[in-house]
């Protein structure tokens, strides 16, 4: 199952972001001369950083088999990956938690979660 993962949140979803990319990658694969095939054997997901980290602590649980045949097989297809953990495995993904704590705070910058608590 391959993963495009981004350092930021493309907020990827939607049959018609979806699409763009797929036939954007088709194109490209078609231009390298890569089988079109390939997309329909290994269907790729998109994801940040932070729904990896997230992704990764559900697939500790359950499998990475189970997560990933419902992201690419399922009708929430269209999800972003956040919002079908959150649908899909929810006693899982509501325990999940930031991984790198220790080096941010080691360079100094604030996580998502620091930044919210500073607007309470």
């Amino acid at each position: 199952y391959p993963m495009v993962v981004t350092l930021e949140d493309w907020f990827l979803m939607g049959p018609k972001l979806v699409n763009e990319v797929k036939d954007d990658v088709s194109r490209r694969m078609e231009n390298e001369g890569i089988p079109l095939a390939y997309l329909t054997d290994m269907p790729f997901s998109v994801c940040s950083t932070h729904e990896f980290e997230q992704a990764v602590q559900v697939m500790d649980h359950v499998g990475i088999l189970t997560v990933m045949q419902g992201k690419v097989n399922d009708s929430r297809q269209q999800w972003t990956l956040a919002a079908f953990l959150r649908s899909g495995f929810q006693e899982y993904a509501k325990h999940t938690r930031f991984l790198f704590q220790e080096e941010f705070d080691a360079i100094g910058v604030k996580t998502i979660g620091e930044w919210n608590r500073e607007g309470d």
